[in-house]
């Protein structure tokens, strides 16, 4: 029997609240699916008009700058990684249990219910917008909010505030490192609604969080890490944070130089 003070893990709060026919990984992956091509669908429609207005800005960036260079590009152009993984969405459900099973009833809960509590999830459809340097996420912002920063491109009502990671301290944990701007929007699909987070990050930005990615899951499920592993981890954060902010110097005097040279 388990002592009433040791905290549950999320496969034990999962195998005592989730309704028994989706028991298992691979029942709960099946009874997944449908519910999972509609926030496809949503989030798939949201990258395309984000990818189509994007590539709009960049022509005339180019024009203005008088060179080429990628300026930016979204993850999930080959259709994959626009939603979480199964695994990861059945984890996160049971972290979701977890926190809130003090004010849960008693029993499993429905099918109903889980489905409500997924689609309350933020990032559940999600895609980032990765930029060559921090300048260009600051001009991203701008194009993707032309008019009120409560609406993207004036048709996607925002769910919330736009968060910043990268100048908000109180968002700055002071052991991760994940820098970027992200927002989450509210998307009609199916006679409902779905939720799609979209990440604003460079290029650095992005590779640390590529691969800070295992150590931020084993975090994440409480696997312990030592204080040294921690403070070195973010301090490279940090500074990859500094590079990105020379860059855009540097790529400012640069332009500046052709310029004048003209």
């Amino acid at each position: 029997m388990t002592d009433p003070g040791t905290p549950k893990s999320i496969q034990q709060i999962l195998s005592e609240r989730l309704p028994e026919e989706i028991g298992t990984a691979r029942d709960f992956e099946r009874w997944f699916e449908p519910l999972k091509n509609r926030v496809l669908l949503a989030v798939q429609r949201v990258h395309d008009d984000v990818g189509a207005a994007l590539d709009a800005a960049r022509e005339k960036i180019h024009e203005r700058e008088g060179c080429a260079r990628d300026v930016w590009f979204l993850t999930g152009t080959d259709g994959e990684s626009l939603m979480k993984s199964v695994a990861s969405v059945r984890s996160k459900l049971g972290r979701e249990l977890l926190e809130r099973e003090a004010t849960l009833l008693a029993g499993r809960m429905s099918l109903d219910q889980i489905e409500k509590l997924l689609l309350s999830f933020r990032d559940l459809g999600r895609f980032r917008v990765v930029c060559d340097l921090s300048l260009d996420v600051k001009e991203a912002r701008k194009v993707l909010f032309p008019r009120s920063e409560k609406t993207l491109l004036d048709r996607y009502p925002l769910f919330g505030e736009i968060k910043d990671f990268s100048y908000d301290l109180e968002l700055r944990k002071l052991v991760r490192g994940h820098r970027a701007q992200q927002f989450t929007l509210e998307v009609d699909e199916d006679g409902g609604s779905v939720r799609v987070e979209i990440q604003l990050m460079t290029l650095l930005q992005n590779a640390w969080d590529h691969r800070n990615h295992p150590l931020y899951e084993w975090d994440r499920e409480g696997g312990s890490l030592p204080p040294s592993l921690r403070v070195n981890d973010v301090a490279l954060a940090e500074t990859l944070h500094l590079v990105d902010e020379q860059a855009s110097r540097n790529w400012l005097e640069f332009l500046e130089i052709r310029k004048e040279s003209r």
